[in-house]
C-alpha cells in the first residue's frame, strides 16, 4: 500500500525453501531495516527483488507491521549467516515470536553467534525451532544458557542434531528450572539409555508443566529407566496432552503393558500418541482399552510397525469404534 492507505499486519514471513543463502540473508536484514524501524521510514527508493516474484514498491509508508513469526527453514543459511539472522530477529518493530531456523547449515559456531546476538537480548521468544542442523551438544550450551532468563518459551524444537545422552542433562536443568516450555522435541537425537535416564531426572521437579514431549527414534532403553520415564510424565496430576515414543525399542510386551499401567493412574487427557514400532506385541489390547476407552480425548494415534495377534486386533478395532474423537 502507499499514501494513507490501511496497511495489514504481516503475521507471517514465509521464507521457506528458498534458497538462501549469505547474499540473500543480507537483502531481506537491508530490506527490512529500512522497512521496519521505529521511525516507520518509506521502504526502498527503488523496486527490489529478493526471489521472482517478489518485490517492494516505492514509496510505501509502513505503520505498524509486526511479523509474529518468521520462517527460515529449508534453506543454505551457515554460521556465517548466523549474524545477519541475529539482526533481523532483533529488529525493535518485528515483534517476532516464532522461529524456524530447521534444516539449515548452522553449527556450533553459528548456534553461539545467535544466541550472542539475539536468543540472549530477547525475553519475548515463544517458539524457536533449530530442527536438522549439526549444532550438537556444544552448541546446545550456548543456546540453553542465552534462554535461561526466557519466561515466555513455550516450544523448543531440537529434533535431529547430533545431540549425545551428554546433552539430556542440560536439557534436564532446563525443564526442572523453567515451567514456561510446554513442549520439548528432539526426535532423531540417539540420547539412549543413559540420556533419557538425566531427562528424568529433570521432568521429576517439572511438576508435569511439560505438555507434549517428541523422542521419536532417539534409541534403545532399558526396561527399569522406561518404567520411571512413564510414570513420571504419564503419573501427573497436570494435563500432559502429547507423547511421542515411536521406535523406542523395548522387549515386546513390555511397554504396552507399562504404558497401561501409567496411563491407570494418569489424570492427563492425551490428544496425541506415537508408539509405532515399539514392540508393542499381544499388549495392544492393554494400550487400546488404556487410551482409548477410557480417556476419550484421543486425536491422533500411531502405531504403526507394530506385530500383534488377531486377539489384540479385534481389540484394537472395538476400541477404535467406540471412541468418537479419534481421527
Amino acid at each position: 500500500g502507499s499514501g494513507n492507505e490501511d496497511v495489514k499486519v504481516l503475521d507471517v514471513l514465509d521464507l521457506r525453501n528458498s534458497r538462501i543463502g549469505y547474499q540473500e540473508i543480507w537483502l531481506i536484514h537491508e530490506a527490512l531495516k529500512q522497512c521496519f524501524t521505529p521511525q516507520h521510514t518509506q521502504l526502498l527508493e527503488s523496486n527490489i527483488s529478493l526471489f521472482p516474484g517478489v518485490a517492494y514498491n516505492t514509496g510505501s509508508i509502513i505503520e505498524n507491521m509486526p511479523i509474529n513469526t518468521l520462517l527460515l527453514n529449508d534453506n543454505f543459511l551457515d554460521d556465517n549467516c548466523a549474524e545477519l539472522v541475529g539482526k533481523i530477529l532483533n529488529l525493535a518493530t518485528l515483534q517476532i515470536q516464532h522461529v524456524n531456523l530447521s534444516n539449515n547449515l548452522l553449527s556450533v559456531d553459528g548456534a553461539k553467534t545467535l544466541s550472542t546476538v539475539y536468543l540472549s537480548k530477547n525475553k519475548d521468544l515463544v517458539k524457536l525451532n533449530v530442527s536438522g542442523n549439526n549444532i550438537g551438544d556444544k552448541g546446545l550450551v550456548h543456546i540453553i544458557k542465552s534462554l535461561k532468563n526466557n519466561a515466555h518459551l513455550t516450544d523448543f524444537i531440537f529434533d535431529r542434531n547430533q545431540l549425545s545422552s551428554d546433552a539430556c542433562k542440560l536439557l534436564s536443568s532446563m525443564l526442572a528450572a523453567n515451567y514456561s516450555i510446554q513442549g520439548l522435541s528432539i526426535a532423531g537425537n540417539k540420547i539412549g539409555d543413559a540420556g533419557l535416564a538425566l531427562l528424568n531426572t529433570g521432568l521429576k521437579p517439572n511438576k508435569g508443566h511439560l505438555k507434549r514431549l517428541d523422542l521419536n527414534f532417539t534409541g534403545s532403553f532399558s526396561k527399569k529407566v522406561v518404567k520411571e520415564f512413564l510414570t513420571i510424565y504419564l503419573d501427573t496430576a497436570h494435563p500432559v496432552q502429547e507423547l511421542k515414543i515411536s521406535g523406542m525399542n523395548c522387549l515386546p510386551n513390555f511397554l504396552g503393558k507399562q504404558l497401561s499401567e501409567s496411563l491407570a493412574h494418569n489424570q492427563c487427557r492425551l490428544t496425541t500418541v506415537d508408539i509405532s514400532g515399539t514392540n508393542l506385541g499381544s499388549h495392544l489390547k492393554l494400550v487400546s482399552t488404556g487410551i482409548i476407552e477410557n480417556k476419550g480425548t484421543l486425536l491422533s494415534l500411531n502405531i504403526g510397525y507394530n506385530v500383534f495377534d488377531k486377539a489384540a486386533g479385534r481389540s484394537f478395532i472395538e476400541a477404535i469404534q467406540k471412541n468418537k474423537s479419534i481421527r
